[in-house]
């Protein structure tokens, strides 16, 4: 078995790579030590939920080889001082939509009743300002959650940005929505 500390949602945690063979083995015997503490089996949706909360980004939902990491909020995993960069400059980093006015942005909605799936359209006012890449119910914040792309012409001001004045069409409702530049969850990592 080959543990790995890593994990997709949110919290730290272990994944584990297994020989097929020993794979329901070593199940049983995680599911019998884990009883005291209350370890119960999670699907797919819980994940979903989890990292969604954290902010993770899904390659392919939420990011993919055309955004860049400026506007997928990733600019703080770029080395901008590395001499590593070879046929490349720094500025390359957000090319080829440097100035887009594209930001990826964590929404909740205010209403814990409504229910995001993806792909709902992100309005602020009248205006039209984009649409969620990824979304769930977040148990741990109590309401549905979603990752979603705005444009903006002006993003100096980030605080007005960040705020409850979004609202998201769903099911041809505007319902208010509260959105961030950070995680709507900040994991625990003294586990």
């Amino acid at each position: 078995c080959r543990a790995s500390r890593i994990s997709y949602a949110g919290e730290l945690g272990w994944e584990l790579y297994i020989p097929t063979e020993f794979s329901l083995g070593i199940y049983e015997d995680i599911t019998t030590a884990g009883r005291e503490f209350n370890l119960v089996d999670v699907g797919f949706h819980a994940l979903d939920s989890l990292r969604l909360e954290c902010g993770y980004r899904h390659y392919g939902s939420d990011i993919s080889n055309t955004d860049t990491p400026t506007e997928a909020g990733l600019e703080f995993l770029v080395d901008r001082d590395s001499e590593k960069w070879t046929n490349r400059t720094v500025s390359d980093i957000d090319s080829p939509r440097q100035g887009s006015g594209r930001r990826l942005l964590a929404f909740k909605v205010d209403d814990p009743d409504y229910l995001l799936y993806g792909k709902e359209p992100v309005y602020r006012g009248d205006k039209l300002m984009g649409s969620i890449t990824s979304a769930t119910f977040g148990y741990t914040v109590g309401s549905s959650i979603g990752l979603g792309y705005i444009v903006s012409e002006d993003w100096e001001d980030n605080l007005a940005l960040s705020g409850v004045d979004f609202q998201i069409g769903i099911a041809g409702k505007k319902v208010p929505a509260s959105a961030s530049f950070e995680p709507l969850y900040k994991a625990r990592r003294n586990i």
